[in-house]
């Protein structure tokens, strides 16, 4: 992800900094060090694979993880949150909103 990215008005959040510099990707993909990943960067290796979040999305994991099914735009948002809680819960975020650079 690029931090440094110049934007004509600074996003107010960080989940709409993280869409506007990594992008909406529905199925899945692989990044540079081959790990495989959906939407927002989401990592689909994380061990949330057999979690409560794949069985509220009502998706199958492994149609999604071997890149047969995609996600919507909903079901991203869902899982961008659960990450943005996990990290904001493990004091990873600075704080939970972006300033401008």
């Amino acid at each position: 992800m690029v931090l440094a990215q110049v934007y004509d008005e600074c996003p107010e959040t960080d989940a709409e900094l993280i869409k506007e510099a990594e992008g909406l990707k529905q199925y899945r993909y692989f990044d540079k060090k081959d790990i495989p990943r959906i939407c927002y960067g989401q990592r689909l290796d994380d061990g949330r694979i057999l979690g409560k979040i794949w069985k509220d999305l009502g998706k199958d994991y492994f149609q999604v993880k071997n890149g047969t099914l995609p996600l919507s735009e909903a079901d991203c948002d869902i899982l961008m949150q659960a990450d943005l809680e996990k990290a904001r819960r493990c004091g990873t975020l600075i704080n939970s909103e972006c300033s401008c650079f």
